[in-house]
């Protein structure tokens, strides 16, 4: 029996190594009601109890961590092991029910004496300078000074923590996090987290930092946090899908005034620095950040971002009057973007970096942001020399719509380099510039926008045929003078102003109407697929469908339909001072292509 044993051994240990899988891989379960932490772990009835306890787990290859669903785990939960290749350690959940919550946030009560005024001063601060603040189960709005405390402006934090009530809080629980992040990982491999909600952390929920092959499949973040994952260092090889990225924050500052601070709490959904590569961010939903959903940026000299793909997601800030757009800068290149769904924002897009594609993408509704008028932010996306030169972008095939400046806006005025050798073709703008006399397209005056190429897009304004500024601020032209105005090495030809026809815009059904001349207008894209998961071919079409169709598809889907503890509904409450626009519906998009930067 026992040589029987031993061969059967062998033989189990050599398939394992063909397979590259572990002989005997180990599931360690966490339950934060009924586990213990002098249990094994083992077992769903010997769970372990507690994060501190989780993070001890002798993990290995093939292993996985399992937490309850349905429950919150409190603590700071930093990976302090990894998998290998074909190998990967699995961070997740069991059971049924929501996805089980790691939270950094913390309940605190502090004693209060009053300044006079219905404004009191905690007499021990927090030891860190919070970004979000709750007061028992609610948040609570934050003023840019001590002076700007008020019954809706009512907490500040300078070193000292001073909060506006009309009684004395010493009562009171406050809720904030002290740990800078609540999920983090540094210098580890082949992970894969899934299944799982990260709430809290004063900085981040989530913190990425030299990290390879560890990726994100639904995961939410963002609540109560500034920023919900952070990506920095040498981090390369990672995917994020099905996750959802929702800052939950909707207080209403939009009243703030002309120059006010946006940042109240939120800053990026996603913000991806350092020197990063090979990332895949698909099928995702970025709801309510103060700057931008998605934010891609090398910092010129040292940081180098490249192999980025975005594709399937959905970007929205209906809450806030500052934020929501998606920015790639500096040296960020090689970045594809294709098939996402940005509406309901309140700043321009930028697009910027070098050698990215951005096609088959729909701005649909960008407004000028309340606290910054004079920027006149309502813009569909700005191609700018904000951080570096901006050269060699492709921009073909999207669907600019509904905003209240103009549709792509382009300026050299920072000093930071020329702009030039970009392409943008094959583009339908719809009813841009809907607060500026349907402005399409904006050139500021200078010599370093050159040798960029603007060619077999539709320009369409219900408002005037006068609706492009070209290095003239004062005098606005028709597309004619436009196309003759061209200099300083740009090609500016065979555009159209005419109107083109979809099949439903009540409906969201952004296919070409059969008879729209613009279904052959376009010339062959790079883009080997359009927003329906099409193949292209030609004749070659304008926007983001290649061919028209007669009825709606499928909306999209881009946010699991997993039941979560506390995420909120999708139905967003009407703002009364953002301007109502056509995004009720979510526009159709069916199929998953890859891009052509594979």
């Amino acid at each position: 029996m026992t040589i029987k044993t031993n061969r059967l051994t062998s033989i189990l240990f050599a398939f394992s190594l063909l397979l590259g899988a572990p002989l005997f891989a180990t599931t360690f379960y966490v339950d934060a009601s009924n586990g213990n932490d002098s249990n094994n772990g083992t077992s769903t009835s010997t769970a372990w109890k507690s994060v501190a306890k989780a993070q001890q787990a002798p993990l290995k290859g093939g292993d996985a961590l399992l937490f309850k669903r349905g429950q919150t785990f409190n603590g700071r939960f930093s990976l302090s092991y990894s998998g290998s290749a074909g190998n990967p350690i699995t961070i997740g959940a069991y059971g049924d029910g929501a996805r089980p919550v790691i939270s950094s946030l913390g309940s605190y009560n502090h004693t209060f004496t009053s300044q006079g005024g219905n404004v009191w001063k905690a007499n021990t601060p927090p030891s860190v300078s919070i970004e979000r603040l709750g007061l028992a189960t609610t948040e609570l709005l934050k003023a840019t000074s001590l002076s700007d405390l008020n019954a809706k402006y009512n907490w500040y934090y300078d070193g000292q923590l001073y909060i506006y009530s009309t009684q004395n809080l010493s009562s009171t629980v406050l809720r904030y996090s002290k740990e800078s992040t609540a999920f983090s990982a540094s210098n580890r491999s082949y992970v894969d987290i899934k299944d799982i909600q990260i709430d809290g952390g004063n900085r981040t929920s989530m913190s990425l930092s030299s990290t390879s092959n560890v990726n994100l499949i639904n995961v939410q973040a963002g609540n109560f946090t500034r920023v919900a994952l952070s990506i920095q260092n040498t981090t390369n090889n990672m995917l994020i899908d099905k996750c959802v990225f929702d800052s939950q924050f909707t207080l209403d500052y939009f009243d703030a005034g002309t120059d006010s601070s946006t940042q109240r709490g939120t800053d990026d959904g996603v913000e991806v620095g350092g020197t990063t590569s090979n990332i895949e961010i698909k099928n995702s939903l970025f709801k309510d950040w103060g700057h931008s959903s998605i934010n891609i940026y090398g910092t010129p000299g040292s940081g180098d971002v490249k192999d980025i793909k975005l594709h399937h997601n959905e970007m929205t800030a209906p809450h806030l009057p500052y934020g929501g757009r998606l920015a790639v800068d500096g040296n960020a290149h090689h970045v594809e973007i294709y098939n996402n769904y940005v509406h309901d924002v309140s700043n321009p897009s930028q697009i910027n970096g070098h050698d990215n594609h951005f096609h088959h993408n729909i701005i649909d509704g960008v407004i000028r942001s309340p606290l910054h008028l004079s920027r006149q932010a309502g813009k569909g996306i700005a191609i700018q020399s904000y951080v570096g030169p901006v050269f060699n972008n492709l921009y073909e095939n999207n669907l600019f719509m509904n905003t209240e400046d103009e549709g792509i806006y382009g300026s050299a005025s920072y000093g930071m380099g020329d702009i030039y050798n970009n392409t943008i073709r094959n583009n339908i703008f719809y009813d841009c510039g809907k607060l500026n006399n349907g402005l399409m397209i904006r050139f500021n005056n200078s010599t370093h926008i050159r040798n960029n190429t603007i060619t077999n897009n539709v320009f369409y304004s219900p408002l005037s045929t006068k609706t492009f500024s070209y290095h003239d601020s004062k005098n606005w032209l028709t597309l004619a003078e436009w196309e003759a105005a061209a200099r300083n090495g740009d090609v500016i030809k065979n555009n159209s102003n005419q109107k083109p026809e979809f099949v439903s815009l009540a409906n969201k059904n952004y296919h070409l109407a059969n008879s729209s001349t613009f279904l052959s207008y376009g010339v062959k894209p790079k883009a080997l697929y359009d927003y329906a998961g099409q193949a292209i071919t030609a004749p070659y079409a304008l926007g983001v469908y290649q061919a028209s169709a007669g009825s709606a598809l499928e909306p999209i889907s881009v946010a699991p339909a997993e039941p979560t503890a506390t995420e909120p509904t999708l139905k967003e409450p009407a703002q009364p001072s953002f301007k109502a626009g056509p995004w009720k519906a979510t526009p159709p998009q069916n199929g998953e292509k890859k891009g052509v930067m594979e």
